[in-house]
């Protein structure tokens, strides 16, 4: 049975012990997206090879963990936050849409430097912060866009 099957199944026998919303509160639904990418870095990765096997037991027994005390549901986001963090940063995948954000992030910046720069260039510094952060808020997404497209082609978006 494949691993992502596998937790689908014990998520979905499970899915009626919680609150629909604590699901997506407490990121189990994030199980089912780390476990076919786990599985495939699984063959290289001693982590991952591990992290299969913690994804499983997560999957089962999240509801004790949602429905316990509240040092409970820290431990039950830490460890998936832990596989997620692994992934992220021993192979180089990431969340989607975050490279579209940090495009956003910078472009907004640049803009303001450049805006206030040529504000005072040219003595209107409303009209050039304006034109100048519109101007580096969609540049900046684009660019994030393009780069988060790269991503996708090479599978390494979750």
């Amino acid at each position: 049975m494949d691993i992502s099957s596998e937790i689908h199944d014990n998520i979905e026998a499970n899915r009626s012990k919680v609150y629909k919303r604590d699901i997506m509160f407490y990121n189990v639904v994030d199980l089912e997206k780390l476990a076919p990418l786990t599985q495939k870095e699984s063959c290289n990765c001693s982590q991952c090879a591990q992290n299969i096997e913690e994804l499983k037991k997560l999957s089962l027994e999240f509801p004790a963990y949602i429905n316990g005390e509240r040092s409970d549901k820290r431990e039950l986001e830490m460890r998936i936050d832990k596989i997620r963090r692994h992934l992220v940063k021993e192979h180089g995948y990431m969340a989607k849409g975050i490279q579209q954000s940090i495009g956003a992030a910078i472009g907004i910046v640049g803009g303001a430097l450049l805006g206030l720069l040529l504000g005072f260039a040219i003595g209107k510094i409303k009209v050039c912060m304006l034109v100048c952060l519109a101007v580096g808020l969609t540049t900046g997404m684009i660019i994030g866009k393009i780069y988060e497209n790269k991503k996708i082609k090479e599978g390494k978006i979750f």
